[in-house]
């Protein structure tokens, strides 16, 4: 006893031992799960990226490859080749590839041999930076803007949920994507586009007052409602007005 060392007795002692069994079976099981999990996710992507060139040969034989949605189908009503795509559609229920090749009967609906080398380039150029963004993606994901605008109206986030739904995509891998595609997914890119308003952003009030009878928060809800806009793009707008920022009523 003087020694400092504490005795328990053989029952504690068996109960610590038998916990502590319980645990070390539950990590080993959470691993076994975790490498499993792994493997799958890598069986799919080969799986899914078996599927895309598959489409991609497919796509090619009917040379839909060339198809050229924002050329013009009508340059007397400035009407695009997608548009025309959409309005086939729409007005005789016409499947999206047989309204695309219908276009196509276009000249100006296809492009061109020199576009296609473009694009090929392009798409080489792409999942150059995809392979390097997933090879660092431990640290680069950290950058992902989830709530940023991808384009006009569509979130980062339903560009992710887009690619991963429609090509089926892993998350990690349609993030990666998205930010190629699009700097503003990037937060560093937002901090260095829009340094003064991302601090505003991240002090944003909700329950302050921007109105006599309306709460920042409402002022939010009220754009995205009205005008279809992404929460960040209404925050941004919403702390136009002082009061809508901690610290600066």
């Amino acid at each position: 006893e003087s020694s400092g060392l504490k005795f328990i007795d053989m029952n504690e002692y068996n109960s610590k031992v038998k916990e502590i069994d319980i645990v070390t079976k539950k990590i080993a099981l959470g691993e076994s799960m975790f490498e499993r999990a792994v493997a799958d996710i890598k069986s799919m992507d080969a799986e899914r990226e078996q599927y895309v060139q598959e489409k991609s040969k497919l796509t090619a034989s009917l040379d839909l490859d060339r198809f050229c949605h924002m050329c013009l189908w009508s340059k007397s009503q400035q009407i695009t080749c997608a548009s025309r795509v959409k309005a086939l559609q729409r007005t005789y229920d016409t499947p999206r590839h047989t309204a695309m090749m219908s276009a196509m009967k276009k000249e100006s609906c296809r492009k061109s041999d020199e576009d296609m080398e473009k694009r090929a380039r392009q798409e080489k150029r792409k999942k150059a930076k995809e392979a390097e963004q997933m090879e660092h993606w431990a640290e680069k994901k950290k950058d992902f803007c989830a709530e940023c605008e991808w384009e006009e109206g569509k979130t980062c986030v339903e560009r992710v949920n887009f690619l991963n739904e429609r090509y089926l995509i892993p998350r990690e891998r349609a993030k990666a994507t998205a930010m190629v595609e699009s700097n503003e997914c990037k937060f560093s890119h937002q901090k260095k586009a829009h340094g003064p308003q991302e601090e505003k952003l991240a002090n944003f009030c909700p329950q302050c007052q921007w109105g006599p009878h309306l709460t920042c928060q409402q002022r939010v809800e009220y754009l995205m409602y009205t005008y279809k806009v992404t929460q960040r793009k209404a925050k941004l707008d919403a702390i136009q007005k002082p009061t809508c920022v901690k610290g600066r009523a």
